[in-house]
């Protein structure tokens, strides 16, 4: 697996970029009550950090959370999002909508 700050070399091996800046990667936190889970993402995606409200009165809150290790998932903002609407769909929940 090649990382978002590693190239591939000719056989295929990754070399770290020289002019890696760790910088241009965030770690957000999805949390909803006690669940919650750590994706990294590139600094200049969109932001969605926020909280989105549900329909039961809770709500799923996005915060950065610091800068990504290697062992974590790294997504875009497009595929988090998708994630958000396959867990309230699992849980039975609904995105509320602003009155």
């Amino acid at each position: 697996m090649t990382y978002p700050w590693e190239k591939k070399e000719g056989n295929g091996h990754a070399a770290p970029l020289v002019d890696f800046d760790p910088l241009m990667f965030v770690r957000l936190r999805i949390q909803h009550g006690d669940e919650f889970r750590l994706v990294g993402i590139r600094a200049d995606d969109k932001d969605i950090t926020g909280r989105i409200k549900l329909d039961d009165n809770t709500e799923i809150l996005i915060s950065i959370w610091g800068v990504p290790t290697k062992s974590e998932e790294f997504m875009t903002t497009t595929q988090i999002m998708q994630e958000i609407i396959k867990y309230t769909n699992e849980k039975g929940l609904r995105i509320r909508r602003p009155a």
